[in-house]
């Protein structure tokens, strides 16, 4: 299993708080590096804690959990403060502009006060995430005592310090693939793609410790978890097995680790406890299981696409949200097909993509459409049906569950360039913006590719713009957009170096967007 440093030093060194100082400084080893940091004189020897909680909960368990993993297991005592504005503390552990910053209403509520004292160690946020994460400052800081040269003053000691920070970019998202477009590019996924229950928990404790908020977990391709009535679109498949010695492949039956034994539901139950929400980042009729390899009659073309309103494919769409929904998924990051390309195979697609448009593309019948050459207004058309279609399965089944509605986060890269590149004036290309959201039924927030972030928060506005964040050297032409994180290789447009990786957070977070995503595909 890969559990290198290339995880801790690579893509998630710039995904957290303080994007401008996300890099090693010259006092203490934290990523990402806190927004704010005062020396104090003296230092505290590290021992087993001794916890202060107020108002203990879920939460301040699972902080004093993973604190204690960091922290001596003998020696003596040291008192550990833990508490929260929204849970309750002792006002008197903080000075009186701790409280303030803390109280203020303009402060993020992930935002949290660290103290490191003689007296021992308090941290507090001013939410419980907020707490969460300042524990794992404590638990970085911790983890380095034995390798940290100049300030450690003895190795098993930590230097009294004031911290206060808070994050750059709300939404702070690692993509980790557990099937990496299965049955269409590698078959059985790389490496995380075979990981057990205990190697994911390892991923979301790692997340936890840089403070990421989330993950977008790639499901493209077979499906790694069970679908009934379509079983031949899951992770179930025939395959081989290749000898290094022969040079002979063996064949044999590769069933993934989540089908054959399901693990998913606790997985995403470990990781909401930890303050990581987990997306099922999959297509909008894009890469959706293997359906339409199996079933060739529904296969449109394009990037992987079905015939809308072919028999039964929006019953297969309707099932794999609802089992995605079963699971437990948060919410969706959904990925529109990546192909200039608009369905015309019947006459319901042409009536429903094409006709709105005939006149004004001067078409006049389905036979006078090319399905490889869409008019923007066609492809606007097909992208918020699609989207407006998937919703509304979606609420339909959070309904019948009783679960509360998903986040939902929508890259769209070929019709925002269209929409951005085709307009000659702010105006008109406000006007597109404007149709899609009337069409899509909501403002859905986009992720966008690494540029021109400035300019898609000037007409979008924060709340609605994170960006792909540099991939995680994933999307490295070399590899295919198969690739090692923080490779040092030659730097391109896909993302190939840490450079790229950290100018493109850089970018959204002072651009002003609310967060961006960092693949992981090893």
């Amino acid at each position: 299993m890969v559990r290198t440093a290339n995880l801790v030093e690579g893509i998630m060194c710039i995904l957290g708080c303080g994007i401008a100082g996300a890099v090693e400084r010259d006092d203490i080893r934290v990523i990402p590096y806190p927004q704010e940091v005062v020396h104090v004189e003296g230092s505290l020897r590290l021992g087993p804690a001794r916890y202060v909680i107020p108002s203990p909960s879920a939460v301040t368990a699972v902080a004093a959990e993973s604190l204690s993993s960091y922290l001596p297991r003998s020696g003596r005592a040291v008192t550990v403060r833990l508490g929260s504005v929204e849970g309750g503390y002792d006002h008197a552990w903080l000075s009186d502009g701790q409280n303030e910053f803390l109280g203020a209403a303009g402060t993020s509520p992930e935002a949290s006060v660290l103290r490191i004292g003689q007296d021992g160690i308090t941290v507090v946020g001013k939410g419980k995430w907020g707490m969460l994460y300042g524990v794992q400052t404590v638990n970085q800081l911790a983890r380095g005592t034995e390798t940290r040269r100049g300030l450690w003053q003895t190795p098993g000691s930590l230097p009294c310090l004031e911290i206060r920070d808070w994050p750059d970019l709300n939404w702070r998202c690692l993509s980790p693939t557990m099937t990496w477009y299965s049955g269409y590019n590698r078959l059985e996924g790389y490496d995380l793609c075979n990981w057990t229950l205990d190697e994911w928990k390892w991923l979301v404790d790692w997340s936890l410790l840089h403070k990421c908020n989330a993950w977008a977990l790639c499901l493209y391709g077979n499906w790694p978890f069970t679908l009934p009535g379509y079983d031949e679109t899951t992770l179930d498949v025939d395959s081989f097995h290749y000898d290094a010695k022969t040079g002979l492949k063996t064949p044999w039956r590769f069933i993934h680790k989540n089908i054959q034994d399901e693990f998913l539901p606790e997985l995403i139950r470990y990781a909401n406890a930890r303050g990581v929400k987990v997306h099922a980042y999959i297509g909008k009729n894009t890469f959706n299981g293997t359906y339409g390899l199996k079933h060739p009659d529904a296969n449109a073309g394009g990037a992987a696409e079905l015939i809308p309103f072919h028999p039964g494919v929006h019953e297969y769409w309707s099932a794999f949200l609802r089992r995605l929904l079963e699971m437990g998924f948060d919410g969706f990051v959904f990925e529109d097909p990546e192909a200039n390309h608009v369905p015309n195979q019947n006459d319901l697609c042409y009536k429903t993509f094409w006709e709105p448009w005939a006149s004004r593309y001067g078409f006049h019948s389905r036979a006078e459409t090319d399905q490889n050459n869409p008019p923007l207004g066609v492809h606007v058309e097909y992208y918020s049906w699609l989207f407006r279609t998937f919703d509304e399965i979606i609420r339909g089944h959070v309904t019948a569950l009783g679960r509360p509605e998903p986040e939902v986060y929508l890259i769209s890269h070929i019709l925002l360039s269209r929409m951005v590149g085709e307009s000659k004036t702010q105006a008109e290309r406000d006007r597109w913006f404007a149709m899609i959201d009337e069409k899509q039924g909501r403002k859905v927030p986009f992720v966008i590719l690494e540029a021109d972030e400035a300019k898609y928060v000037s007409f979008l506005g924060g709340d609605r713009v994170a960006s792909l964040g540099g991939r995680g050297g994933s999307c490295t032409n070399a590899m295919r957009r198969i690739a090692s994180i923080n490779n040092l290789w030659v730097g391109g447009s896909m993302g190939a170096d840490l450079a790229y990786e950290r100018a493109c957070q850089k970018h959204i977070a002072e651009a002003g967007g609310f967060g961006a995503m960092a693949y992981i595909a090893v």
